[in-house]
């Protein structure tokens, strides 16, 4: 495949599918996947549970933000496919998943719908797009704040299971004052997954311009009760990553 595919010749490939109905969620879709870019799978386990918190997240979440279903499968793949740079450079993983998520056969995505997935997995840590990057510089106005908007929701997905071990069972969303509250459900208190969702709330807050709060809730019949950690992800006077 060519980086340089057009919409016309990826509809030809395959018809249009809706991935977050679980089409592309599951080890046999992400294997072929990883086949057909030739490249060594990474924790699968791990991919496929961000994917399902990005789907959940982008579905609760997309009225919010103004996004449509569309949004929700790219931010879904995205969140699938964040760690295949691992193959090339584990210390630039980031920026080499952009490059392997471009070289892949993603059927049932337009072109620019890849395009804009590969960017969403490579921000998915700490770094968030800006002009200057590859891939996002090009992009037009309102294309840059969806990309955003993207991204912020990846690096919730990915903060949910940032130890890859699976401590965050299921994710819910409450509103509270209209404010939506991201609630981690774990089966015991990780501090991993308990810090990175607190940055991850606070990005998505100044990434788009949204209020966001979320809290680790040890929820497990197996733990002590009570014992949660808040975190509080209200917008404050930080600069600013995406103009009004």
């Amino acid at each position: 495949m060519t980086t340089n595919q057009t919409d016309a010749e990826r509809r030809d490939v395959a018809p249009r599918e809706n991935v977050t109905d679980g089409l592309l969620l599951n080890a046999q879709q992400f294997s072929a996947w990883i086949r057909q870019g030739q490249i060594p799978p990474p924790d699968v386990d791990h991919a496929l549970r961000c994917a399902t918190y990005a789907a959940e997240l982008g579905r609760a979440l997309a009225p919010d933000l103004d996004l449509t279903d569309i949004d929700v499968t790219i931010v879904t793949v995205a969140a699938l496919l964040h760690d295949v740079g691992y193959h090339r450079s584990a210390r630039d993983h980031h920026r080499k998943t952009w490059d392997a998520v471009l070289r892949m056969r993603l059927d049932g995505l337009t072109w620019e719908e890849q395009r804009l997935a590969a960017l969403a997995a490579r921000f998915h840590g700490t770094d968030s797009p800006s002009i200057g990057h590859a891939g996002f510089e090009d992009l037009e106005f309102e294309e840059q704040r969806r990309c955003r908007r993207h991204v912020a929701l990846v690096k919730l997905a990915v903060a949910l299971d940032a130890s890859h071990l699976g401590h965050v069972e299921r994710v819910s969303i409450e509103r509270r004052d209209g404010v939506p509250h991201v609630i981690a459900h774990a089966n015991v208190e990780s501090a991993v997954e308990r810090d990175r969702l607190r940055d991850a709330s606070h990005q998505y807050a100044r990434i788009t311009h949204r209020p966001l709060t979320s809290e680790l809730r040890v929820t497990s019949t197996l733990a002590t009760p009570d014992v949660r950690a808040d975190t509080d992800a209200m917008p404050t006077a930080i600069e600013s990553d995406e103009e009004s």
